[in-house]
């Protein structure tokens, strides 16, 4: 069973943060910012320099609506269906921030949800520079990225997933959270699939402290932000959701769960009530009730 269908080899997070920043911290950049790029809709900063590894760089587009009233940042966790929310998102007024995070096997989580908090503890730190609320991050993610999404939603610095590569004074906590098509219990899925897991994430055995470790379930508590709770027509992932929803509610912490009728894995249906605008607009619905 491949737990992980139509992968793109580059992840984009997508931050969307207020654009009434509340006594943000000074700007704090790693080197210069490069010259913005604008179109009708909006101000973008391509190859934002955001964090470092070691001496590896690590870069992010920043796109911000070409008048910030408010600008709430989700943080979207896979390429193509992630850039299809970029426009819906930043015309409604929020900032979006896209990452890119380097992929397993080549390097193993917890890397990349160590870079993506990264990126988030920099829009943090920067805030004032561009026009963001720091208090008022959320994160989007399908497949790989949904996986990823609902790890930086449900942990905080006692998970040690935080990494050393800069802003070690910010949060990296997010106030929102939707998963699309994600694990949430490693668990579930070793019998299927035992030797992608070890190839992926270095899993190796059922009992392998890893499972845990990597397993959204472990670290939900009830200071965990809102989760929606997205699934196409594949029951392995409307079971995974499940999961997820019946350990947020059971700490009281608010989850949603929908179907996307006619949709594929990490696609939306081409007709009905689940295409690209509409469930654009479902998403954007569901940040601007939390990011406010």
């Amino acid at each position: 069973m491949n737990l992980y269908k139509n992968q793109l080899l580059t992840i984009l997070s997508l931050v969307v943060v207020s654009c009434t920043a509340v006594n943000p911290p000074a700007p704090s950049f790693l080197t210069p910012l490069p010259e913005p790029r604008s179109v009708e809709w909006a101000t973008s900063y391509f190859d934002v320099h955001y964090c470092m590894d070691g001496v590896l760089p690590l870069k992010m587009t920043i796109t911000l609506p070409t008048k910030p009233m408010r600008t709430p940042t989700p943080l979207l966790v896979h390429t193509k269906i992630s850039s299809e929310l970029i426009r819906p998102l930043v015309e409604r007024g929020f900032a979006v921030a896209s990452v890119d995070w380097r992929e397993p096997p080549d390097f193993k989580l917890p890397k990349g949800i160590e870079e993506t908090k990264c990126a988030i503890r920099y829009l943090r730190a920067n805030a004032e520079q561009f026009s963001i609320d720091p208090n008022q991050i959320g994160v989007f993610g399908c497949s790989r990225g949904a996986h990823m999404a609902a790890m930086i939603g449900v942990t905080d610095a006692s998970a040690d997933m935080e990494g050393d590569m800069g802003f070690p004074d910010q949060s990296s906590r997010v106030q929102a959270v939707v998963m699309f098509d994600g694990i949430a219990d490693f668990g579930t899925n070793y019998a299927d699939a035992p030797g992608e897991l070890e190839q992926i994430h270095g899993i190796k055995s059922f009992d392998d402290p890893l499972m845990a470790q990597l397993s959204p379930v472990t670290f939900v508590s009830a200071d965990d932000p809102p989760f929606l709770l997205i699934t196409s027509k594949d029951k392995h992932y409307q079971s995974e959701a499940n999961r997820l929803a019946d350990a947020l509610t059971a700490q009281g912490v608010s989850a949603t769960y929908l179907q996307a009728e006619g949709a594929n894995h990490c696609q939306y249906a081409l007709s009905g009530p689940h295409t690209t605008a509409a469930m654009a607009v479902i998403i954007g619905d569901f940040f601007e009730g939390i990011l406010k």
